[in-house]
């Protein structure tokens, strides 16, 4: 190795070294935060609730989920029609798994999309155009986030291609 080198090899180990350190802070704090608590959500299809006009209100009340009864407006957020499937999905696991109506009824929940242990439930749209003007298709990915770091979901989507998960709330152990 000649002295006169040395501005060369440092010269190629920076933009290594940069690269490194980049996705060190990108990936780093994903092993760093562990969400504790499991959320519960549905999904159902949203031709069916458009085409009939009633559907099920419910309301969180006491930390319980609550079937209050049929109601006219099916617009409403806190409402779903028959065809829906609800879900747990585990934060330890990484998955979701179906549950009944009456299995979410004995949970213990709390509502928001903040959880107790301050990871926020969150979706992001994004356009897989160019600048969103030449076309291409619409995604929506799911993530909770807490201090920054976003760590994806995977959500279960079984109902159709038009349809999309209507979180509840979160799992009090």
């Amino acid at each position: 190795m000649k002295k006169e080198n040395i501005p060369l090899y440092i010269g190629l180990a920076l933009p290594i070294i940069l690269i490194i350190i980049i996705a060190a802070v990108i990936y780093i704090p994903r092993f760093l935060v562990d969400p504790q608590y499991d959320f519960i959500y549905f999904e159902e299809n949203w031709n069916s609730r458009f085409s009939t006009t009633e559907c099920t209100e419910y309301e969180i009340s006491e930390g319980r989920f609550k079937r209050i009864g049929e109601i006219e407006e099916h617009l409403q957020e806190t409402c779903y029609s028959d065809g829906a499937l609800f879900y747990i999905y585990d934060v330890s696991e990484k998955e979701s798994r179906e549950i009944s109506i009456d299995e979410v009824e004995s949970l213990e929940i709390a509502k928001g999309y903040t959880s107790p242990d301050g990871f926020i439930f969150l979706r992001k749209y994004s356009n897989m155009g160019i600048f969103e003007i030449f076309g291409g298709t619409h995604e929506v990915k799911w993530y909770l986030e807490k201090d920054g770091v976003r760590l994806p979901l995977n959500l279960e989507e079984k109902v159709s291609l038009y349809s999309e998960p209507q979180f509840i709330g979160w799992i009090i152990k």
